[in-house]
């Protein structure tokens, strides 16, 4: 009973403190915590995993925040995550689909306005791809992007190097920084290991 009380007592506490963290700091305070669960053992990992993955489905929505949350929790906590080269061997030719998805996906971090969207899309991506689709925006965006990140951690580093600046530039094309584009960009730079 007594462990039972602590252990609400301390679940209140953190919940009281993690509400206190400045939005654009989520992510960053999370990222420290990264290396003390990577000493978890693996079965302890694999329920933080789950938990997290059942809390941020618990409803039918799924926010920047969550999607960059689940995707670095998965990565961090997998033990062949340190085993896999930093680079692969695709070219941005090679990607020109999960390029395209990636860079739709942030744009439409930056605004509400259709114009806007398309307009930063185009100054990212033009920037890395000579040919690229237009502008699209999807539902399943979660899953889209996802599958595109695994897709371009096999680019080769100069083709991530061009991909992360593009990316800077659909952020900067409006002149400020939302917390989702800083999310979305600095999970993208924790996955691609760049």
């Amino acid at each position: 009973y007594g462990g039972a009380q602590l252990q609400a007592v301390n679940t209140a506490t953190a919940t009281g403190a993690a509400g206190s963290i400045a939005p654009m700091q989520r992510l960053p305070t999370l990222l420290q915590l990264f290396p003390t669960l990577r000493r978890l053992p693996l079965a302890e990992r694999q329920r933080l995993n789950t938990l997290v993955q059942d809390l941020i489905h618990i409803d039918a929505n799924i926010d920047v925040f969550e999607f960059c949350l689940a995707k670095l929790l998965a990565v961090m906590l997998d033990d062949a995550t340190g085993n896999a080269a930093p680079y692969g061997r695709l070219t941005l030719e090679d990607a020109v689909e999960p390029v395209h998805i990636l860079f739709a996906t942030l744009a439409r971090c930056g605004s509400d306005d259709e114009r806007e969207i398309a307009a930063a899309y185009v100054a990212g991506i033009g920037g890395v791809l000579a040919r690229y689709p237009d502008y699209a925006t999807y539902d399943d965006w979660a899953q889209r992007t996802g599958s595109a990140l695994s897709q371009l951690d096999q680019l080769q580093p100069q083709a991530k190097q061009k991909l992360i600046e593009g990316l800077a530039r659909t952020i900067a094309h409006d002149g400020r920084l939302k917390v989702e584009e800083s999310e979305l960009l600095r999970t993208t730079c924790a996955l691609l290991r760049c």
